[in-house]
């Protein structure tokens, strides 16, 4: 007799873990083919425009071979010819930029530049140095270079020819130009743009160049004319030019070039990096708070196990069990203040039973990481475990934080022991101090003179006119260096109460600098005094004395500054003992600036 056997018949399908194991191996196999695919797609439709670009740049290699010597040139450059300076070609779909540049050269196997004394006529050089045919305009130099878009990036393909004359070098009439263009500390400027124009030539110049390792640039055989205008840049550099004279500018500081036959014109540039200028304007200090109710979840970025009763916060009620969840959690909503000078206390009423836990801690927006941090206990005590509320009004000192917080929030955490009771929050307060934005016009005049008016005064190369935002901020990224005289053009109803900055603000390259100014409400006239030594910097603890009718002794900040208000218009004598002392008569007329030089 056989005993039961049970027999498993093998199955010839897969398991459903099967398939989706086999699915997940197939789409990480497609997904990597996918990636290789693209990638050749890049690789193969660079290499395609790469072949279309050197045709190109084979092209108009072989067009000047074609063409006679004299015809070399560009229709707009220096050296002029029947040669586009710029065209844009398209060829399979796709923009291909070439730039042209052509120039003399002077070979130096003949020596090289005209003696001082050459005028065009009679070749006599006083020695081998100098160019012994009195030619310098030996053979030209053609520099093409075509550029697109690529898959991942803009591509270039450039390249250089020399043109000699079909026979012996003839001389071409005109002269030397020579730029050359250094930075602020007198060092030159490799490959900064340097673009020459002059409509009054037969065709009109206008071609960019750049200079070499040296800073210079060099031109020869340009046409004896007038009014040449030569501009440097160079990106994230300031720009500086010659300018023509005209009724705008009569008497320029640079002007434009005249090129003279056989001659060599030269002018020097000076261009830098650019740097950056903070405008923040506030009000002057006032109290502020932040106290938001809590009765809607709106206001909550997390919510849990928590709920709302009668605009108060508590734990959730399990009404079937009749007992109140053991714990919960509720982070608001941030609060920001743009310019605090102290974070000043946490205010937080409700009630807090026996065998009930509330505490509160304290995050603060991090910009170095671009996340959010607990404030630490150095700043907060017991923060990292959280602060107990004890009582129906709470007070926390906020006074340890930092001012370079600008965004805090608090997160509240309920507990209940026996389920029995609930904690309850009813309102909450952050309370601070700081300054409120306003938004000011303002004016930034530099101390560099592009020319004279016909008068005498000077054309400042900058002159802004610019407004702070509703934030009472404005950035300035592209200034030069230079000096700036800063000045504020008070709103209606306000006047300056002080500053951190001088007036004069002096830039250098690559510079980052900051101004804030402080408004106060206006009550009269206003006097804000600035004190400064022989080398203008500000002067702080000086008593100043201002009488109008009565004494008001004011005193200067550590930015040299001092404020008076409630002021008559007319005359007040001001008077300094120390350091050293200084008398004189005021006449108030409204916002009144004056500056003490000691």
């Amino acid at each position: 007799m056989n005993a039961g056997k049970t027999y498993v018949k093998p199955s010839n399908g897969f398991t459903l873990i099967e398939i989706l194991v086999s699915i997940s191996l197939m789409g990480l196999f497609f997904y990597g083919l996918f990636g290789v695919l693209q990638t050749s797609l890049k690789v193969i439709g660079d290499n395609k425009a790469r072949t279309t670009a050197l045709a190109l740049l084979n092209e108009r290699l072989e067009f000047v071979q074609a063409i006679s010597y004299d015809s070399v040139g560009t229709s707009s450059g220096a050296v002029t010819g029947v040669i586009p300076d710029n065209e844009t070609i398209r060829q399979n779909n796709i923009n291909f930029n070439i730039d042209t540049q052509i120039v003399y050269i002077d070979d130096v196997g003949d020596g090289s530049g005209y003696y001082p004394t050459y005028n065009g006529a009679t070749c006599n050089p006083p020695d081998s140095t100098y160019d012994q045919n009195c030619i310098i305009t030996d053979y030209k130099k053609m520099t093409v270079s075509v550029s697109w878009v690529g898959q991942t990036s803009t591509q270039e393909l450039t390249a250089t020819t020399s043109i000699t004359p079909d026979s012996i070098e003839t001389d071409v009439e005109g002269g030397i130009l020579s730029v050359t263009v250094l930075d602020a500390l007198g060092l030159p400027v490799s490959h900064a743009d340097i673009t020459i124009v002059n409509d009054t030539a037969t065709p009109a110049v206008n071609a960019t160049y750049q200079t070499n390792a040296n800073g210079e640039l060099v031109l020869l055989g340009v046409e004896a004319l007038s009014d040449y205008n030569i501009s440097a840049a160079k990106t994230n550099y300031s720009s500086d030019q010659t300018y023509a004279s005209d009724v705008s500018n009569p008497n320029p500081v640079n002007s434009n070039i005249t090129v003279v036959n056989y001659l060599t014109s030269s002018v020097t540039l000076t261009i830098d990096e650019l740097s950056n200028l903070e405008i923040f304007t506030t009000k002057v200090a006032e109290q502020g708070e932040f106290n938001e109710p809590v009765d809607s979840e709106t206001n909550f970025t997390e919510f849990s196990n928590l709920t709302i009763n009668s605009g108060s916060i508590e734990l959730e009620y399990d009404a079937v069990n009749a007992i109140y969840s053991s714990s919960g959690t509720a982070r608001h909503q941030d609060t920001t203040v743009l310019y605090p000078q102290s974070w000043d206390e946490l205010w937080v009423n409700g009630t807090f039973p026996e065998q009930t836990t509330t505490t509160v801690k304290l995050y603060y927006y991090n910009e170095a990481t671009d996340s959010y941090s607990l404030v630490p206990n150095t700043e907060l005590p017991q923060n990292n475990v959280g602060i107990e509320l004890e009582s129906s009004d709470t007070y926390i000192d906020l006074s340890g934080l930092s001012t370079d917080y600008k965004t805090v929030y608090p997160l509240f955490t309920l507990t209940s022991a026996d389920g029995l009771a609930t904690p309850v929050i009813n309102q909450f307060e952050i309370r601070y101090t700081h300054y409120p934005p306003i938004s000011v016009e303002f004016d930034l005049v530099g101390v560099k003179n592009i020319g004279y008016e016909s008068g005498g005064n000077r054309i400042p190369k900058t002159i802004l006119t610019i407004t702070t935002d509703e934030d009472g901020y404005y950035l300035i990224s592209d200034l030069e260096f230079d000096q700036y005289d800063l000045s504020f053009n008070s709103p209606v109803g306000y006047s300056l109460r002080y500053r951190y900055g001088l007036d004069d603000i002096v830039l250098a390259p690559n510079d980052t600098q900051a101004v804030t100014a402080r408004f106060d409400t206006l009550t009269g006239s206003s006097l804000l005094a600035e004190v400064v030594d022989i080398n203008n910097q500000p002067i702080s603890g000086v008593e100043i004395a201002v009488d109008q009718g009565g004494v008001n002794v004011i005193t200067t900040n550590q930015y040299g500054q001092a404020y008076l208000g409630e002021l008559a218009d007319g005359p007040v004598d001001v008077e300094i003992a120390a350091p050293s002392s200084y008398t004189n008569t005021i006449d108030i007329n409204g916002e009144t600036e004056i500056r003490i030089n000691l």
